[in-house]
């Protein structure tokens, strides 16, 4: 089956000064960039808050405030039973802030779903901690991004509870995969650095990662060379060196990945091109992420050794790669003129 290449600029509001692209024959592989939340803006004010393992109890109600703590269902027996840490010694924290659930500690879960929900109670970061489960502690760029926002955080154990005098926590800004835009782009106007000339081409390599391997690599990487490209293995960056390299981004092209979240920090109206699976409708969260940070999004839709996107390599058709990026610099030449 031969590869397409989708091509959806940023911001499609009626009379956005982002143009839509006419190549719409796979459009509908991509589902609507609505970010919307009914409960952004919603806020827990807990006195006497208790953190069972992973979870938010209030003893007022004597209930888990799952939707704050937790992204899956989770059966009331299950939550429940972790009320014997009651019975054991714990922690006593003053003030906290709660932002994480079950999947916040990967990167683009944190810097798409957990800091967001940070900014919206900037206005604590002197008088509470973050509090955070002591696995996070395996994650260098979580200090480091609360570090640069100029919050504290404390870790906790979670074979014990965690009793807290006042607890504060934002809902979740988006459901995982969508982007509230004013949260979005409120934490990039915190985080990013700014740049004179953002000009660089960056292509992000997968190539040390453990799943999800481009097979072809070597010679991807060569055409993107010859095109000007430099390559990156973000991995072997701490967050600030990823920033300071994003910043200065105006092109952007990656297997679908943790990398690409670093859009993030790049100046509005970059470019993103994405190598996608073949067909694949549901991991979509790149092209709603460009969509909410105002880039110009394009996919490669590439062949892989099985329908599964978390496992599947990929082998990348030379040809298409170099007409999308042909393509992508044109359009954003004509853009500025």
């Amino acid at each position: 089956m031969s590869e397409t290449v989708v091509n959806t600029f940023g911001n499609q509001q009626a009379g956005s000064r982002y143009p839509r692209n006419n190549l719409t024959k796979d459009h509908h592989l991509l589902s609507s960039p609505s970010g919307n939340n009914t409960r952004v803006g919603k806020m827990l004010h807990l006195k006497n808050a208790a953190i069972v393992k992973n979870s938010i109890f209030n003893p007022a109600r004597f209930r888990f405030e799952n939707s704050y703590a937790h992204i899956l269902s989770i059966s009331a027996f299950a939550q429940f039973r972790k009320l014997y840490l009651y019975l054991l010694p714990g922690k006593r924290i003053d003030r906290a802030i709660w932002i994480s659930d079950e999947w916040s500690a990967e990167y683009y879960h944190w810097l798409s779903d957990a800091l967001p929900r940070l900014i919206a109670v900037e206005n604590l970061r002197h008088s509470h901690v973050v509090l955070l489960p002591e696995r996070y502690r395996e994650k260098p760029y979580v200090e480091q991004s609360l570090q640069l926002l100029g919050f504290r955080w404390e870790y906790y154990n979670i074979t014990r509870i965690v009793r807290v005098r006042e607890l504060v926590s934002s809902a979740h800004t988006a459901p995982t995969g969508l982007f509230h835009k004013p949260a979005i782009l409120a934490l990039r106007n915190r985080m990013r650095l700014p740049a004179l000339i953002a000009n660089r081409k960056i292509y992000i390599s997968r190539k040390k990662a453990v799943r999800r391997h481009i097979l072809n690599e070597e010679s991807v990487m060569n055409l993107v060379i010859s095109m000007g490209y430099e390559v990156h293995f973000f991995e072997d960056y701490d967050l600030v060196t990823q920033i300071k390299l994003m910043s200065e981004t105006r092109f952007l092209i990656g297997l679908h990945g943790a990398g690409l979240t670093n859009m993030l920090f790049m100046p509005e109206a970059g470019s993103v091109l994405e190598l996608r699976r073949e067909n694949e409708t549901h991991f979509n969260c790149f092209y709603h992420q460009a969509i909410a940070l105002h880039h110009h999004y394009y996919n490669l839709q590439c062949h892989t050794n099985t329908d599964d996107t978390h496992i599947a390599d990929f082998t990348v058709n030379g040809d298409a790669l170099k007409k999308a990026i042909i393509q992508m610099e044109a359009d954003i030449a004509k853009f500025i003129l």
